[in-house]
């Protein structure tokens, strides 16, 4: 009896394992984004407002080499690669824009944006965001999801979980080049 219980559960994990990882691959761990979406209008037409309830249209961003990052307070490693987007919003202040869009409430982001005061907008998509995401590839709408997108409006990278300053830089190193 336990022999069998355990290879049903080998089976199951590695069924979860699979099915799990082919979501990650058809997203990537930082793959072209042409495959799922092949421009930004989808996102360039969208408003969101800010904690405060400031109105941000999307569309400001045409034009731009642009990071978006789905987040939300309540996701840890969300919280905990703001303050490395931040330093990078900071240092590539005259090339990208960069906005944060929290799958979240105001009053959550408000208090987020008290705390860590990120150097870049953070916008409230609540749980609309979510169809966001699952828009541009990830279809369980898990979070961080990062986007990348170029001047042109194309999608150029996409990524489920956290990303780091040294893959962000070698994303943002052609699109920035004078």
């Amino acid at each position: 009896m336990k022999k069998t219980w355990r290879q049903a559960l080998t089976l199951v994990l590695a069924l979860a394992a699979t099915t799990g990882g082919l979501a990650v691959n058809r997203i990537s761990q930082g793959a072209q984004a042409s495959e799922a979406v092949p421009t930004a209008q989808d996102l360039y037409s969208k408003t969101f407002p800010d904690a405060a309830g400031k109105e941000y249209p999307l569309s400001a961003l045409k034009g731009h080499v642009v990071v978006v990052n789905f987040w939300a307070t309540w996701c840890v490693p969300c919280v905990e690669e703001i303050p490395s987007l931040s330093k990078m919003s900071a240092s590539y202040a005259k090339k990208v824009e960069f906005v944060g869009i929290g799958i979240d409430s105001a009053a959550n982001v408000a208090e987020f944006q008290k705390k860590i005061g990120p150097s870049y907008p953070l916008l409230v998509a609540s749980s609309d965001g979510s169809d966001l995401v699952r828009a541009f590839g990830d279809p369980q709408g898990g979070l961080p999801f990062t986007i990348v997108i170029d001047k042109k409006g194309n999608i150029r990278n996409i990524k489920l979980g956290p990303v780091d300053e040294a893959e962000l830089r070698g994303w943002l190193a052609p699109l920035t080049k004078s």
